[in-house]
């Protein structure tokens, strides 16, 4: 049974540079490593660049070439033969997504990962959000340098330009959030039922960043002298957070190890499908070192899930045997030894 054709898996020894390849595509889409906080350290030792280049072949059959090339203070994108592209218009060209052994952090860590998670999805359904989030985003810098130098007699009227910039702004990024998170709940709950027998009710909320019942110029006018004593902007997008609660309240605190990485799988599912169904968009989605993360069990139904929305899979293991049980099909087997790849099996 062929349950799997776009499944490509990458096999070899620890060491052998296999995550290597999943970061090369990781930055190939986003610009960004899943490991490394500096890019610097992907460049290899004794040398001064790093380029990785791709070839796409688009759902309707086009073949699109990308590339980016990474230097310590610089990075330079090429879209189809365009210099100078910028992230996000790379990261809409490869819409790619990496669950990895350090993706519960989405659930233990505080809300910037959060944030970053639900960011990723509106960014990708919805193409406006990202001028609005830029646009908050200067408003902020310039507002937060303003608050380190702030002088009673003169700050409010400084200020007032810069928070009704960052009310307009933010309002905007809080509605695209609101809609998206809206859309993404059944599915999430749909998916984490069927991930997570043992967990009834779960479901989605969003903590916008400010209180509830204000708007958000509200609550940055009326937060002005706690700005002022922290030097910084303490309300709005940029402190939101995702709750994950069931019927006793938030399951952040109480879910097992184990649980944690379904409910990262259920949480990443929800937006591959959400993409698929709002964008037609299949992104790539990488998964290092699956079979050590997940039993047969739940490693059969999650592949499976992953084989209903027919999005290209690549998966690092350590050997094949995970996947010569049940229904789960090889798709392509790669393997890696000293960051070279061949199509032998394992």
């Amino acid at each position: 049974m062929n349950l799997h054709p776009r499944l490509n898996i990458f096999c070899g020894e620890n060491g052998s540079g296999k995550t290597s390849i999943l970061e090369a595509m990781y930055l190939l889409g986003t610009g960004k490593s899943f490991r490394a906080h500096k890019l610097e350290k992907l460049i290899q030792r004794g040398q001064h660049t790093a380029i990785v280049y791709g070839t796409l072949k688009t759902e309707a059959g086009a073949i699109r070439e990308l590339a980016i090339q990474k230097e310590s203070k610089s990075t330079l994108i090429n879209i189809a033969g365009h210099v100078g592209e910028s992230l996000g218009q790379l990261a809409r060209e490869l819409p790619i997504l990496a669950i990895t052994p350090e993706s519960h952090a989405l659930i233990e860590e505080g809300p910037e990962v959060r944030r970053r998670y639900l960011d990723w999805g509106v960014f990708h359904v919805e193409p406006g959000y990202n001028e609005h989030w830029q646009r908050y985003m200067r408003a902020l810098k310039q507002r937060n340098a303003l608050l380190k130098q702030a002088r009673a007699t003169t700050f409010e009227s400084m200020d007032a330009p810069w928070r009704h910039a960052l009310a307009e702004e933010g309002e905007q990024v809080h509605a695209l959030r609101a809609w998206y998170l809206e859309k993404l709940r059944p599915v999430f709950s749909e998916l984490a039922v069927e991930l997570l027998m043992d967990i009834e009710n779960i479901a989605l909320r969003l903590s916008k960043g400010w209180p509830e019942s204000a708007s958000l110029e509200a609550a940055l006018n009326d937060g002005i002298e706690r700005d002022i004593k922290y030097q910084a902007t303490q309300s709005g997008p940029h402190r939101a957070d995702i709750l994950i609660e069931d019927s006793d309240g938030s399951v952040q605190t109480r879910v097992s190890r184990g649980q944690q990485k379904l409910l990262v799988y259920a949480l990443r599912l929800a937006q591959i499908k959400l993409l698929i169904e709002y964008r037609q968009v299949y992104p790539v989605v990488l998964l290092d070192d699956l079979p050590a993360e997940l039993d047969e069990k739940n490693l059969a139904r999650v592949m499976g899930l992953l084989a209903a929305f027919g999005c290209q899979v690549m998966v690092t293991a350590i050997r094949p045997d995970a996947w010569a049980k049940g229904d789960i099909d090889f798709g392509k087997l790669f393997h890696v030894e000293q960051g070279c790849v061949s199509t032998a099996a394992c």
